[in-house]
């Protein structure tokens, strides 16, 4: 994970893999309390991932594919920390986060945004794994195969058996029928 602080603002980079739960950090830049808490998508619309005001979420505008995903890490605001949970992950959350916040001014009474500008931004970047666990896989198809092979020629070898043993049992009775014949006085050739 890679931050770079421009003054009050920062960008991230956060890599993570499907089925993961991330944390998409933001912290307010003065110690003045957010009434509300704003974190979009620019690429979806709509593009808001979640709105967070009058101390709960507001999913009026909330893209589908946050909705019950996603939350602040502290809805009390603790300390400045606006960051965002954002649960099982999919390749598709890939993409550019903005995180912005609304204060009151001095006077308490209006709420203004602070910047047209978000005070952070995170890049996310969800992609299966890689390395050990793809050769984990590997492996078990590998495995899987070799079980598949051996059934097979397991099966075969029965099959082969079980044939060779009913022309076995055919001749050994053709061998008692003419053993029969032969003892009874009856014709040596077997009649069809």
């Amino acid at each position: 994970m890679k931050t770079v602080i421009l003054s009050q603002y920062f960008h991230k980079n956060i890599s993570a893999v499907p089925g993961q739960n991330v944390s998409l950090p933001c912290r307010l830049p003065n110690n003045k309390p957010a009434v509300a808490v704003k974190w979009t998508r620019p690429d979806l619309e709509p593009e808001d991932v979640l709105l967070f005001r009058d101390e709960q979420p507001d999913p009026e505008n909330q893209h589908p594919s946050f909705r019950k995903r996603v939350e602040l890490q502290d809805r009390r605001m603790k300390d400045g920390d606006v960051s965002l949970l954002l649960s099982n992950v999919t390749t598709s959350d890939s993409g550019k986060y903005e995180c912005r916040v609304f204060q009151r001014e001095s006077s308490g009474r209006k709420r203004r945004a602070l910047t047209s500008d978000p005070i952070g931004i995170v890049f996310l970047d969800v992609a299966p794994p890689t390395g050990e666990f793809s050769c984990r896989n590997k492996h078990v198809g590998l495995i899987f195969v070799a079980v598949l092979i051996a059934a097979l020629i397991i099966g075969l070898i029965l099959h082969h058996y079980v044939i060779k043993t009913k022309e076995e049992e055919a001749e050994d009775e053709q061998i008692t029928e003419l053993i029969v014949r032969v003892k009874d006085g009856s014709s040596s050739d077997p009649q069809p």
